[in-house]
């Protein structure tokens, strides 16, 4: 089939490539850890022969969680994520605003670019048997080569959710981030990270 273009993105990708995923953690309760860190790294090649980009891409991400008890039912959680991406990497794999786990403040998609870079601290309070609410702060900014870095461009983002844990692997999360001029809801399954 024919590639679809947006002006001058493709709107169809169709890649493969080979990857490999380190990840190390020491705490045992996935929902709500009562200390804990959790250290992650990942990188991927995709060969431009098997692919429609034209162009050999990679992708690496770096992820680093930190989960510390304050009191009786309240946790202290922290985020750090970073994911770069090869120059020419295609529109659609671009790394982008998340609005699920990370920047919870803005839509999906709403910024995108070669790098992400994220940190957001959040506080987990027990209220009632298995009902949890939660407050985050965040920044984060996503930019591509031609952009560089800009301190003036970094996004802030903030929120309070609820979630009611079926089991130590099992939670329904409700969050409402705000972002710069925008909002978000998430409906969604587990703890953001």
């Amino acid at each position: 089939g024919a590639l679809q273009t947006i002006g001058t993105s493709a709107t169809s990708v169709t890649t493969a490539g080979i990857g490999l995923q380190l990840d190390f953690d020491n705490y045992h309760n996935r929902i709500d850890p009562p200390y804990g860190f959790r250290v992650g790294a990942s990188a991927t090649y995709r060969p431009r022969l098997l692919s429609n980009i034209g162009y050999d891409t990679w992708q690496a991400t770096l992820l680093f969680d930190y989960y510390q008890s304050l009191w009786r039912g309240g946790l202290l959680a922290l985020d750090i994520y970073g994911r770069t991406q090869s120059k020419y990497t295609p529109w659609l794999l671009l790394a982008e605003s998340d609005g699920d786990s990370r920047m919870r403040g803005y839509y999906p998609g709403r910024y995108n670019g070669n790098t992400l870079i994220t940190g957001q601290l959040e506080l987990r309070q027990l209220i009632w048997q298995s009902l949890v609410i939660a407050a985050w702060g965040g920044v984060g900014s996503v930019f591509s080569p031609e952009d560089n870095f800009d301190t003036s461009k970094i996004l802030p983002n903030y929120g309070a959710g609820i979630r009611w844990h079926l089991n130590t692997d099992t939670a329904i999360r409700f969050d409402v981030g705000f972002g710069r001029g925008c909002y978000n809801f998430i409906l969604g399954l587990n703890e953001a990270f």
